[in-house]
């Protein structure tokens, strides 16, 4: 659950586990040791906003002919506004630094590297190098989309059936065996996942999709299903000796039925399809025995009512 000030996590009874403040900035300044010498050096002051408590400015470390600009912060209050003129009112301020979320997010990312995959002038993350134009995003997911990758593999064993990718996507060559958050949000209700799960869903499912992704099926079950069904009550109707009067509304729903199972299958997920194709089956694999059963119980009340109604007559003519 995520709101605009905490995070917590729900166990099944909505009991709070574990809370948390929602963060969106991480960044941060930093006091260096240096302070600010208006005497031998010249600064520019830039982004000055009265309401920030930060101004960046641009020291030069060299000289005039030959500029060398290094950009650090002082704190607002030490900056003036005269006129047109921005003027540092402190000629001894201290000098920070700053540190974007992205860079802390990063730092934090390459701290969990081993030493071991650091070597001099690169830092590796998995198997990328990381460079210095490497986004946040690809840092994340280098390191994660292995442990994605490896936990999906584990799973897929018990979410997947012969040759269906995923049973909880419908077997079609139409539909990926990973779902797209649209799909995902449809299959376990819209009132269960938030909007703001979006972004996280799509940032690690979109490359898992192109990773492990494939068509999950090939319409195998439905055809399954419209032909076990047309067995199974083909099968009914030839084994029921009794003439029905319904016998040619019979015949139709001969064909219609198993059309409707094999939509069914296509438009649900392959669960719902094997379930249909089993119970099918099974249908189709007692429905001889019971008719032999019921035939048998026809013939039986057929002599029982044909004894009742012969009359044998013993009167003297």
């Amino acid at each position: 659950e995520v709101n605009a000030e905490d995070i917590k996590l729900l166990n099944k009874d909505n009991q709070e586990l574990f809370k948390t403040k929602f963060v969106k900035d991480f960044s941060y300044y930093s006091k260096t040791s240096k302070t600010l010498d208006l005497s031998d050096i010249t600064s520019i002051v830039e982004d000055f906003n009265s309401e920030k408590e930060y101004t960046k400015v641009k020291i030069n470390n060299g000289t005039e002919e030959a500029p060398e600009y290094v950009s650090y912060y002082i704190v607002t209050n030490e900056v003036s506004k005269q006129e047109d003129k921005l003027i540092i009112t402190d000629s001894s301020a201290d000098l920070y630094t700053f540190t974007s979320s992205d860079e802390y997010i990063l730092s934090l990312i390459r701290t969990y590297i081993s030493k071991e995959e650091v070597v001099e002038s690169s830092e590796y993350i998995g198997d990328s190098i990381v460079k210095e134009e490497v986004t946040l995003k690809d840092a994340i997911q280098s390191i994660a989309m292995n442990e994605v990758v490896k936990t999906y593999d584990e799973t897929q064993k018990e979410n997947s059936f012969l040759w269906i990718g995923s049973i909880w996507v419908a077997d079609s060559p139409f539909k990926s065996s990973i779902f797209t958050f649209d799909e995902y949000k449809a299959e376990i209700g819209e009132n269960n996942v938030s909007e703001q799960e979006k972004d996280i869903y799509n940032s690690f499912m979109d490359d898992l999709r192109e990773i492990k992704g494939r068509v999950n099926g090939y319409f195998i079950l439905a055809i399954l299903s419209i032909g076990i069904s047309f067995l199974s009550m083909w099968l009914g109707q030839r084994g029921t000796k009794v003439k029905n009067p319904s016998q040619k509304s019979n015949k139709i729903m001969l064909f219609i039925m198993p059309i409707i199972m094999g939509i069914f299958s296509i438009l649900y997920n392959s669960v719902f399809a094997i379930y249909l194709v089993v119970s099918q089956a099974i249908s189709a694999a007692i429905t001889p025995l019971s008719n032999l059963i019921i035939n048998k119980w026809e013939k039986h009340d057929l002599k029982k009512e044909e004894a009742k109604q012969t009359v044998v007559d013993y009167r003297r003519k």
